[in-house]
């Protein structure tokens, strides 16, 4: 059986990141080669300026895309969603938080080789219960659940060292290139950029795998 490591550059507030992440593993389970995949989530950030209450997120798409229909947005985001089989409804959460703890919960999910399993966790967090991922509970409850121990995720995310270490892999990242989000390296010999059909998703799978 072939082996190939996935890596996974994504940020949890991004619902493209989500749309992304949801047909790479769609694709991955439709692909005809057997294979045993390795997959690694790294830190991005959309934007780390947001305040630790959070941003009401039509507000700033508002500002940011002056004269932009948000409505419109929303609605695209949503069918795409829909296109390959994923329930989401980007309304339901009104406000964009900060994710430096969510990446850093992330990055200890990794150690206890349950990252992917965090990853899909936060996400559902994010956007369908409309939660707080920015909140110290809310990260040690998705954590705990995923099987880590409750008393070292709070003393780890409270750890500025751990969490400088986020923000280093996170600039080391943009700092390679890395310039939009979700983003995908196969076998460390293939970068996908986007949230790809999962035609091309497999398509890319091939190139690297098959």
């Amino acid at each position: 059986m072939a082996s190939l490591t996935v890596d996974i550059v994504s940020d949890v507030v991004c619902p493209w990141c989500y749309i992304g992440v949801d047909r790479l593993y769609r694709a991955m389970r439709l692909f005809d080669v057997p294979v045993d995949y390795t997959v690694r989530f790294h830190p991005y950030f959309l934007d780390a300026t947001v305040p630790e209450e959070g941003e009401l997120i039509a507000e700033r798409l508002r500002t940011r895309y002056r004269g932009a229909n948000v409505d419109e947005m929303f609605d695209r985001v949503n069918a795409a969603a829909r296109e390959t089989g994923l329930e989401l409804d980007v309304r339901r959460q009104t406000k964009t938080y900060p994710t430096l703890k969510a990446h850093t919960l992330l990055r200890l999910a990794a150690i206890h080789d349950v990252q992917a399993k965090v990853a899909l966790a936060l996400f559902r967090e994010h956007f369908v219960e409309a939660g707080n991922i920015a909140d110290t509970a809310t990260l040690v409850r998705i954590g705990s659940s995923c099987g880590i121990d409750a008393e070292l995720l709070v003393s780890m995310l409270a750890n500025p060292n751990t969490v400088a270490q986020t923000r280093a892999e996170a600039a080391h990242l943009a700092d390679s290139g890395i310039r939009g989000v979700p983003f995908f390296l196969l076998g460390s010999k293939l970068g996908v950029s986007g949230a790809q059909p999962v035609p091309e998703l497999m398509q890319a799978l091939r190139q690297v795998a098959g």
